[in-house]
């Protein structure tokens, strides 16, 4: 099922400014803050979407990565094209509450495969692996994993997971010959 999604430049500007940031070395957002004149806690905010940035703070954070403001947009426009007709989830609406491209949207969806394989209390275990899928959250969050096939790849994970806890809970309950 696909669903065509209607963007705003200041979507575009998201985009643009998730994505640029997510390719950078770490402390890309400190060096921003200091550009800017202002917090790192309040450029990340603006990443976050937690708070809007004004069109002259956009324009100020497009200088920062040596783009104009309508190359900014044009870039976003790129990102947001590949987003509109993306595959939905059942789940979509709940998961569009989350910010593209972060931890809290990454960890929200395997919550969600949890749940439909109908192992709720496994997330916790599963949460603790999957600070260990750095790689995989790194494409994630550089857009080369979209949140459909991260669900379904999670699903496979938490399987496997299920599978083995399995097969020790069977292990630990067979009974003893002595």
């Amino acid at each position: 099922m696909f669903r065509v999604v209607k963007t705003t430049s200041y979507e575009h500007f998201i985009a643009a400014f998730q994505r640029l940031i997510s390719e950078r070395e770490r402390g890309t957002q400190r060096r921003l803050a200091k550009f800017l004149n202002m917090s790192p806690e309040n450029v990340n905010h603006v990443l976050r979407q937690r708070k809007r940035a004004s069109q002259e703070l956009q324009e100020a954070i497009a200088r920062f990565f040596g783009l104009t403001y309508d190359e900014m947009l044009s870039f976003g426009r790129k990102i947001s094209e590949n987003r509109t007709q993306r595959r939905v989830l059942p789940f979509q609406d709940e998961l569009d509450r989350y910010p593209e491209v972060s931890k809290e949207r990454y960890l929200f969806i395997y919550r969600k495969a949890c749940e439909q394989l109908g192992s709720e209390d496994l997330y916790f275990a599963v949460k603790w692996a999957i600070e260990s899928f750095q790689g995989e959250f790194q494409a994630y969050s550089k857009g080369k994993l979209d949140d459909f096939t991260l669900f379904h790849s999670g699903k496979e994970k938490i399987s496997s997971i299920q599978s083995c806890m399995r097969k020790v809970f069977e292990t630990w309950n067979k009974p003893s010959v002595d």
